[in-house]
């Protein structure tokens, strides 16, 4: 079977043709869209109120389990602490990788190479052993707040607090 060449002008209408068929059926889904936004809004209001019982339920959860450790403020002072520990052991462990690489690494290269770990808050001796880590340093305790509420519960879960209590 033979198929028949579009003349240029042939070829100019079947392409507008597809570009307004293209434009019918994107009006026809906004048109079913505009009819379904009661229905859909109705879907939101119903999947928000789920959404505050469930964090309603959590948050009486997490309130006894933080009242067990003396209250909010000292919650969050714990989990400062073990993310403070947590990047203490990355340090060390980063510490102990670049060390051995220090060993390993000629002399005209260790100076350059003790420069750059003094960017990283590394302070070494000419021999590459660690003097200081000035990140190490005890930085102040942040102030924590001692009321526990759903915003905070939306931030420790890192979700989106105005998004269902809008």
């Amino acid at each position: 079977m033979h198929t028949k060449r579009l003349t240029p002008y042939e070829a100019g209408l079947d392409k507008q043709l597809r570009v307004y068929k293209f434009k019918k059926d994107t009006l026809i889904k906004a048109g079913m869209y505009v009819k379904d936004d009661a229905k859909i809004q109705n879907l939101i209001d119903y999947w928000r109120t789920v959404a505050q019982m469930a964090s309603n339920y959590v948050f009486n959860e997490q309130s006894v389990v933080i009242n067990k450790v003396g209250g909010f403020q000292e919650w969050q002072r714990r989990q400062w602490e073990r993310k403070k520990d947590k990047e203490r052991d990355e340090r060390d462990v980063l510490w102990e990788s670049i060390s051995e690489e220090l060993q390993a690494t000629s002399d005209e290269n260790k100076s350059a190479m003790i420069d750059q770990l003094a960017e990283l808050g590394f302070v070494v001796s000419n021999d590459g052993e660690l003097l200081h880590d000035l990140n190490n340093e005890m930085e102040e305790t942040p102030t924590f707040s001692s009321d526990f509420t759903m915003r905070d519960l939306y931030d420790i879960l890192n979700l989106d607090y105005d998004l269902v209590y809008e």
